[in-house]
């Protein structure tokens, strides 16, 4: 939860009191809703998809990120393999066939566009997707000039949101998404019944 309010652009405090509780005190910068609209119908949750397996390549100095990612993704069928750095992901290369990255930006030593650079450089023609807490960011690539090619092909902002990832995976890979069957809510199924 730290980790995610710090990525935010928040903090989280708490008071706590031996034998009778504690209050945790979450502070976030959000935008404000002027006008308040009826919650979405809930989509249909993703629990895979068509084909054969993919492999993916995560490449994060920080464990949790690559560990939460992983996490979303090795449910749905996805093979994750996980570099601590751009020279880990270097060495890994000639031993896995990867079908798409997430490079995070910044990291040290190498940081995730000059990563993006060597895969290219490399003869890696999978799609990379940068992966960075800085929302701001965007789709910038450091000295992208006319004569340089753009090495990545899309863009995340931390924290990720799963159906971001799997919508920009989906394109990536050109997947198609098996969902669970479309559950009725207690009230259409009585109606249904009369």
């Amino acid at each position: 939860t730290r980790l995610l309010t710090d990525i935010m652009g928040g903090d989280i405090a708490v008071q706590s009191t031996p034998g009778v509780g504690s209050t945790f005190i979450v502070t976030l910068m959000l935008s404000r809703i002027d006008t308040p609209s009826l919650a979405p119908v809930a989509a249909r949750r993703v629990r895979g998809y068509a084909g054969a397996r993919k492999t993916l390549m995560v490449v994060d100095d920080d464990p949790t990120h690559r560990g939460l990612i992983s996490d979303l993704l090795t449910p749905l069928g996805f093979h994750v393999v996980e570099a601590h750095s751009g020279s880990d992901c270097l060495v890994l290369l000639p031993q896995c066939s990867c079908d798409a990255f997430l490079l995070d930006v910044s990291m040290p030593g190498m940081n995730g566009w000059q990563l993006a650079a060597a895969l290219r450089a490399n003869a890696v023609i999978e799609p990379i997707i940068m992966v960075s807490a800085d929302a701001r960011e965007g789709q910038h690539q450091p000295h992208n000039t006319r004569e340089q090619p753009r090495w990545h092909d899309d863009y995340l902002a931390k924290p990720v949101r799963q159906t971001l990832l799997l919508e920009k995976l989906g394109n990536l890979l050109q997947l198609q998404w098996l969902h669970d069957p479309a559950v009725e809510s207690a009230g259409a199924s009585a109606t249904a019944a009369e």
